[in-house]
């Protein structure tokens, strides 16, 4: 991976992660992980769904009597208001789940969240933000672009970012259990943060189970698990692996399916019952992402309601595969992209989701790289009968100066 880490040479790493994928040599979910930079959603999903059988849990059992479809954002913020952590899970294949995870980030800060912390975070994060733009040392999946941005508007925002990853001088090489040595390290460090800070509010990203206020089927330990039992605090802990779509509807949880057929949602939602918000086994909430709909290949929760607009880009076909970078043009060279996506042979036209500003191209190939110009989006309303990416001419047109 250094052709992603360190040269910062994504399509030629994404080649090779799909052409190991194809000859067995590389695990499909763990190449998905990485792949899902390349901009390509439905591919990424695929081959995170490779070797996936249907899934069996959670089954259709969850009383849904007297049960309502809210908007995930604005519930959640409303059990935030009454929390000192809020814990949101990856898979670290969808890059959707990092678009929810920034529109949350958004809507806590404005109700006094303080701080942001993420699994990726590692320790050059300071250092790599002193100019508010994440790079290739700020941590590992913040190699994509929709991760990056996090960092990005965690600064932009005010937030005071931090990685509570093991430090070194927290690693036994005697220990047997280094997952739970990991764990344990983990809740320390965000507890220090916590007792050293009395008025901090934190806002925790990571990935599957780490943030599980329960045991794991393995009878495991987890990082929110050993927080609350060490502090006393309890976190609220929001799932959203539970209730993401497959790759395929057959694959889908008989959950999934029950929840979505009976509630037709377009924007994530979780499920208000008389009780209180369905939960998962070991969160406090579930909340639910509806299947994806696609125009010129890309997503439409990527318009992130509205805070990303399509940019149709118009190229020269090409015999050769290649990749469209988008870099915000005020951000150092090294900088992570806003939007970058796979571009087929021969085509002539590519769509960038962005958020309205001055941006860089860059078309990479295998073993070149060329500046295509520059491009500066402003904020245009779609028409009202436009769906969430809309090929409305007057908002998508993109047309890059030199």
């Amino acid at each position: 991976m250094a052709l992603i880490f360190q040269q910062d040479r994504p399509f030629p790493a994404i080649e090779m992660l799909r052409e190991g994928v194809e000859t067995g040599k590389i695990p499909a979910r763990l190449a998905a992980q990485f792949y899902s930079i390349s901009g390509d959603t439905l591919g990424t999903e695929r081959m995170h769904d490779r070797d996936a059988v249907p899934s069996v849990w959670p089954s259709a059992t969850v009383d849904l009597d007297n049960a309502t479809a809210r908007p995930a954002l604005a519930e959640i913020v409303k059990e935030a208001d009454r929390a000192r952590v809020v814990m949101l899970n990856e898979d670290h294949t969808h890059q959707r789940h990092r678009a929810f995870a920034l529109l949350l980030l958004i809507e806590l800060r404005k109700i006094g969240f303080t701080h942001f912390a993420a699994e990726t975070f590692g320790p050059r994060l300071q250092a790599s933000m002193v100019d508010g733009a994440p790079d290739l040392e700020t941590g590992i999946y913040t190699a994509d672009p929709l991760y990056a941005d996090m960092a990005r508007q965690a600064a932009i925002l005010g937030y005071s970012m931090f990685d509570y990853e093991q430090r070194p001088h927290q690693e036994n090489a005697g220990q047997k259990d280094s997952r739970l040595a990991r764990e344990t390290a983990q809740a320390e460090n965000i507890g220090a943060l916590l007792r050293g800070n009395p008025t901090a509010r934190i806002f925790i990203y990571a990935g599957a189970s780490h943030i599980s206020e329960s045991d794991d089927s393995d009878d495991r330990l987890g990082m929110a698990q050993i927080l609350k039992r060490s502090s006393a605090l309890d976190p609220l802990t929001i799932n959203q692996i539970w209730g993401t779509p497959r790759s395929r509807s057959e694959l889908d949880s008989p959950l999934y399916n029950s929840v979505v057929d009976r509630f037709a949602q377009t924007t994530p939602f979780v499920i208000r019952r008389p009780a209180g918000l369905l939960s998962a086994p070991g969160f406090d909430v579930a909340a639910f992402h509806p299947r994806a709909r696609y125009f010129e290949g890309r997503p439409d929760w990527l318009s992130m309601g509205g805070y990303r607009q399509p940019c149709r880009i118009a190229i020269t076909p090409s015999p050769q595969a290649h990749m469209i970078r988008a870099f915000k043009a005020s951000e150092p060279p090294l900088s992570i992209a806003m939007d970058q996506v796979l571009v087929p042979t021969q085509v002539d036209q590519v769509t960038l989701m962005l958020p309205p500003g001055e941006y860089r191209l860059v078309q990479q190939g295998g073993d070149r790289e060329q500046t295509l110009g520059y491009v500066t989006l402003a904020k245009l309303e779609p028409p009202t009968d436009a769906p969430p990416i809309s090929a409305g001419p007057s908002h998508t047109r993109c047309q890059p100066k030199r």
